[in-house]
C-alpha cells in the first residue's frame, strides 16, 4: 500500500508544477506585470509628445505675434542667445512672418531640444515649410535660428 500512495503523491506533485499550469507559472505573471508596464510608458510617452506638441505650438503662436507687431524686443528674447545678435542685425527680414502649423519631428532624451517642421507665410517671400530647433533654457522654449 505504501509504495502505491508514495506512486500518487508522486504523481500529484509533478502534476502540478508542470510549466503548463497557468496557475503556478512565474512567467505568466512577469508577462503581465511587463504588459502593464509598457501600457503605462507607453501612455507616458504619448502625454510627454501631446504636451511638447501644444508647447511648440504655443512657442510659435507668441513668436509670431512679436513679429507681426513689430516687438523686435519680445522676438529677439525668444531667440537663443547665440543667435539673438544676429536675428537682430537681420530682423527687418523676419518682421511680419507668421508661423504656423509646427510639428514636433525628433525630442531629445531629455526633452531640453526639439526639432519641429513648422509653415512661415511672409507677404513679400511667401510661404514655405522649414525644420527648425526649439531648445528649453531657463524655463522657457528659445529658437535655434538666426
Amino acid at each position: 500500500m505504501k509504495p502505491i500512495a508514495a506512486l500518487l503523491i508522486g504523481t500529484l506533485c509533478i502534476s502540478c508544477d508542470r510549466p503548463e499550469s497557468e496557475s503556478h507559472d512565474p512567467d505568466n505573471t512577469h508577462l503581465l506585470e511587463t504588459e502593464a508596464q509598457q501600457s503605462a510608458s507607453e501612455e507616458a510617452n504619448v502625454q510627454r509628445e501631446n504636451a511638447l506638441q501644444q508647447q511648440a505650438e504655443s512657442f510659435f503662436k507668441e513668436f509670431s505675434i512679436a513679429l507681426t507687431e513689430d516687438k523686435a524686443e519680445a522676438a529677439a528674447a525668444m531667440i537663443a542667445q547665440e543667435h539673438r545678435e544676429r536675428f537682430q542685425s537681420g530682423y527687418r527680414l523676419w518682421r511680419g512672418a507668421r508661423f504656423f502649423d509646427p510639428i514636433v519631428k525628433r525630442v531629445s532624451g531629455d526633452q531640453t531640444l526639439i526639432e519641429v517642421e513648422v509653415s512661415i507665410k511672409h507677404e513679400q517671400r511667401g510661404e514655405d515649410r522649414e525644420t527648425t530647433s526649439l531648445r528649453f533654457t531657463d524655463g522657457k522654449w528659445q529658437l535655434l535660428d538666426s
